[in-house]
């Protein structure tokens, strides 16, 4: 909406002028009035309007002197001039001093008077479109420079580009950048993917973009330019043209990544790791150094979660690619057991991997965070294979929950439990969805065989511990397992034997572990369901 200003000694004039429209239905408003010259200068100074209505023949100072004041003073206020008399010095002089159309008083009325100030409002309409375009064009350069200068470093830091001077040029002459006491920063958020994992790729790039609006603000001295890598690692290009100590740049720059590091757990509630390399003064060392601050943070973030250095001082040890912790054996013992809703095997296997994991010489923190990536895909496989919604697991460690469990993950220790619990909910609903599916007798029995299986138990023992004939058990069973009593017990038996080989126990001593009488219907069954002899089958081990 334009606002509008009325200049007129005569107040039945402003009166008329005011009441001859609705104003505010074709996007004008009434501003202020003035009586003259002088008035009319101040209100124009105190509170700049659009549009501005002027009577010619005023006491004092003139319409025409007070049209050239404006034009002075501000070019871009628009003015209509009115006037008692049709003569052609009036028109030639308001013209001259930029009005936009001359109206005679005794000949105003509503149609003229719109038509005249619809003129004004095409002209102002027009005006702020091609500001706005000019505006649009400025941000989308500003913003077209900012991209490519950090793809540029991007891949000058990755190592896939090796045009130095390139880069360097677009940093000087687009953005300005002096390239004096450059220091490369890289920042990681611990746990990111399993911070994420529940997010949808729209949820993780809010999620992102939120870490980098608070980097932002929290203004680090001689930040130029932080960007987002990949898995939650991010890096920053700084530059201090104006310090001359390398020591005091340092000791700055870490108290303010300190004072950045608490931000992002006050705000987000995340932990982030941070590593920094030595200034330079070319981007010639911009590759090295990023590898140096990435070996740091390595190394900062490995002593984090296991209280032990890293020793390595190669470039292969900070660009190598971690290879996997989790064993096969250790994936298939996992899965088993949770197929078999064992929650005691489950708590075994998660603890063998984690003292494992504290006995051996890790070098890379990575090896540890896709190692914890690792056990929360198998979690989702099983939930997947199961139906068990259309959500991970992790929705159920909703909001603060989610984060706080994910709080306990800062040590090795702490992981284990987190894993711990996280399969104790996949357990919980692959349960709660038995439940649902079968009756409680049904339920029961199934209780009854995974706590007794290695006794000598049968359909009758079953039947009695629950309360029931086992005639009408046995029905119950076929109706909503879709196998006998005796045929669960057999698969359930095989099953575990299969764990028990992979411990390694020998065949003589497990057909007696899970159940069976004798080796040779042990033997008889086992190939009856997996379709090769129990022979066989450690043999295959021992081959994979």
């Amino acid at each position: 909406m334009y606002k509008v200003l009325i200049v007129d000694d005569d107040i039945l004039a402003r009166n008329y002028l005011v009441t001859l429209i609705p104003w505010q239905t074709f996007d004008f408003r009434i501003a202020g009035q003035a009586t003259n010259g002088p008035e009319a200068m101040m209100f124009i100074e105190a509170s700049k309007p659009d549009i501005v209505i002027l009577d010619m023949n005023m006491p004092g100072m003139s319409g025409v002197e007070l049209c050239k004041w404006i034009q002075e003073k501000d070019p871009t206020i628009l003015f209509i001039v009115l006037s008692s008399y049709d003569t052609f010095d009036f028109v030639r002089e308001s013209l001259k001093s930029g009005a936009i159309d001359y109206l005679l008083k005794h000949e105003l009325h509503a149609e003229n008077l719109l038509e005249v100030l619809n003129k004004a409002k095409a002209t102002l309409d027009n005006r702020s479109s091609a500001m706005k375009r000019n505006e649009e064009l400025e941000r989308n350069w500003e913003m077209t420079n900012h991209r490519t200068a950090i793809e540029l470093i991007r891949e000058l830091l990755l190592g896939r580009s090796a045009d130095v001077q390139l880069v360097e040029e677009h940093l000087n002459r687009n953005l300005g950048m002096e390239l004096k006491n450059v220091i490369i920063v890289t920042l990681q958020v611990v746990h990111f993917s399993m911070l994420t994992e529940s997010l949808s790729e729209n949820e993780k790039q809010i999620y992102i973009r939120s870490i980098k609006d608070l980097y932002w603000q929290c203004h680090v001295e001689g930040n130029k330019l932080f960007f987002y890598l990949e898995e939650g690692r991010f890096a920053a290009l700084l530059s201090y043209p104006e310090h001359r100590s390398e020591g005091a740049i340092a000791q700055k720059l870490d108290s303010e990544l300190r004072r950045l590091e608490k931000a992002m757990h006050h705000f987000l509630n995340v932990r982030i790791v941070f590593g920094a390399s030595a200034a330079a003064n070319q981007l010639l060392q911009a590759r090295n150094q990023f590898l140096a601050a990435s070996r740091l943070l390595e190394d900062r973030l490995l002593q984090q979660f296991t209280g032990v250095k890293t020793t390595g001082d190669g470039q292969e040890e900070a660009n190598a690619n971690p290879a996997s912790f989790l064993q096969l054996d250790q994936e298939r013992d996992l899965l088993t057991a949770l197929n078999l809703q064992n929650r005691t095997q489950v708590h075994a296997v998660v603890q063998q991997i984690f003292s494992s994991l504290k006995e051996s010489r890790i070098q890379h923190a990575a090896t540890i965070q896709n190692m914890l990536k690792e056990l929360l895909t198998i979690a989702h496989k099983v939930w997947r294979d199961r139906g068990l919604g259309g959500m991970k697991p992790g929705k159920n460690f909703t909001s603060e929950l989610w984060k706080e469990q994910a709080e306990r993950c800062m040590t090795v220790v702490g992981m284990r439990t987190w894993v711990t619990d996280y399969y104790d909910v996949v357990l919980d609903e692959m349960m709660r969805q038995d439940t649902m599916a079968n009756t409680p007798y049904v339920i029961q029995a199934i209780t009854y065989i995974r706590n007794h299986y290695a006794e000598n138990i049968s359909l009758e023992l079953a039947a009695k511990s629950i309360g029931i004939t086992p005639s009408y058990l046995g029905r119950l069973f076929k109706d909503e397992v879709a196998q006998s009593f005796t045929e669960f017990v057999n698969h359930y038996r095989v099953s575990m034997s299969k764990q028990l080989f992979e411990q390694g126990m020998s065949i003589k001593h497990i057909y007696e572990s899970v159940g069976f009488s004798s080796y040779n219907y042990f033997f008889k069954v086992f190939k009856d369901i997996e379709g090769v002899t129990p022979q066989t089958f450690v043999k295959c081990k021992l081959q994979r």
